[in-house]
């Protein structure tokens, strides 16, 4: 499961797609 605080932090920057890969497949 991804980490809402990657999430909410990389949400600022990206789509919500996007987000939501890169924080399922990035380490924070």
């Amino acid at each position: 499961m991804c980490s809402i605080h990657c999430h909410f932090n990389m949400y600022l920057n990206m789509p919500l797609h996007v987000t939501a890969q890169v924080c399922c497949w990035v380490p924070c």
